[in-house]
């Protein structure tokens, strides 16, 4: 009796991540308007706080950038009279008199303030990941829980750490954040932990989700 060709096994391959995004939405608003990262640091840093004023080494630490570039951007963003204190020695603020510090200010707090994915590539240091969360300071919620919520494999909660620092500085703003490994995630998932509910229910972008809920 003539023998069977032997079958092949069909190796599964794993599905990729997911990353969702709307690609006209994808370059930061408020950079492609000024043509410069910096500046629109600076700007969202002020804009977000109006009634603070910095001084320029602070405003440099805050967002992540050298304080010589920060002055060279207040003294540009002060002769178009958006800002007040752009010479050396004064503190920078939002310049009350502008006309449209109102109207710049809603699109620096309601436009997603990071490229979605700059964002995914500086929390892909902390382990692989399944599932990013973005919500809070992203799309100008206040009242959720937390504003960014990372689910990945072998999680390294200080690279995490690191990782949220940085975003910070793009973002200008605190970030309050949680994360966890996808096994536990899981078994909370599963054992129906408020906390992980009530983060899957709140509104938010789903900007990576690669795990079955």
């Amino acid at each position: 009796m003539p023998k069977r060709p032997a079958r092949k096994r069909r190796i599964a391959k794993r599905a990729p991540i997911t990353v969702r995004m709307a690609a006209s939405r994808e370059a930061p608003l408020l950079e492609t308007l000024t043509g410069s990262p910096a500046r629109a640091r600076l700007l969202r840093l002020l804009l977000r706080e109006p009634q603070l004023a910095f001084a320029v080494r602070d405003a440099a630490e805050r967002i992540g950038m050298p304080p010589p570039l920060i002055r060279r951007e207040a003294e540009t963003l002060e002769k178009l009279g958006l800002l007040q204190g752009g010479k050396r020695g004064h503190r920078l603020r939002v310049a009350a008199t502008f006309p449209f510090a109102a109207e710049l200010r809603t699109l620096a707090i309601q436009s997603f303030p990071i490229s979605r994915q700059e964002l995914v590539r500086i929390l892909a240091r902390a382990g692989k990941l399944r599932l990013v969360l973005a919500s809070g300071v992203f799309l100008n919620l206040p009242r959720t829980r937390v504003d960014l919520f990372v689910v990945a494999n072998r999680l390294s909660e200080r690279k995490l750490e690191a990782a949220v620092r940085r975003i910070e500085q793009i973002v200008g703003a605190e970030i309050r954040w949680a994360g966890m490994d996808t096994r536990e995630f899981s078994y909370r998932f599963r054992m129906f932990d408020r906390f992980v509910r009530d983060i899957l229910t709140e509104p938010g972008e789903r900007v990576v989700e690669n795990v079955k809920l």
